[in-house]
């Protein structure tokens, strides 16, 4: 399978399963609470949707072309996204911090004057 591992696959069946922690040990993945799984793949985000109780991915469209930033937008709301914003806003006068590091510094209390963020606006940014 593209960017990914050896794996097994039927046509026979009604859903081909991926094992989530073989793709996380690849990939760095979000995850957008019962909407979709985002796997971060050096050169597209492929996105997973949710639809009734499987998270499908759209593998034909995934070969042809690598996800936007307004297409990932689709996925949030709009408070989510503005917030987002603002944690890009922090990252960047931050001076690019890993996340896990973005993340202590919103939360350890070092910093004064941020805005109301959470750790989640830090890793959807």
């Amino acid at each position: 399978m593209d960017g990914f591992f050896p794996v097994y696959a039927s046509e026979h069946t009604k859903a081909n399963v991926l094992s989530f922690s073989d793709v996380e040990d690849l990939y760095d993945i979000t995850y957008v609470r019962k909407r979709a799984f985002i796997v971060h793949m050096a050169d597209r985000d492929l996105v997973f949707k949710r639809k009734q109780k499987l998270y499908e991915a759209d593998w034909d469209a995934a070969r042809m072309v690598a996800a936007t930033v307004c297409e990932n937008e689709q996925l949030y709301t709009k408070d989510e996204i503005s917030r987002a914003k603002l944690a890009h806003e922090f990252i960047c006068n931050s001076e690019y911090p890993s996340i896990g590091e973005a993340v202590h510094l919103l939360t350890d209390g070092n910093v004064r004057n941020i805005p109301k963020l959470i750790p989640m606006d830090i890793e959807r940014a």
